[in-house]
């Protein structure tokens, strides 16, 4: 029996949401950091405790 294309797996698709995630939070993260040096002249590793 030959797998199709949407027989993917449920792992497989774990690994795909969690990189979407990933790119998420790296387009969500290089905003923030664009924004606080544009609109503050700071960085954000200045908030690190």
């Amino acid at each position: 029996m030959v797998a199709g294309p949407t027989s993917i797996g449920p792992g497989k698709d774990r690994l795909r949401l969690w990189i979407r995630l990933l790119r998420a939070s790296r387009t969500i993260e290089a905003e923030l950091r664009e924004r606080l040096k544009k609109e503050f002249d700071t960085t954000l590793p200045r908030f690190d405790v």
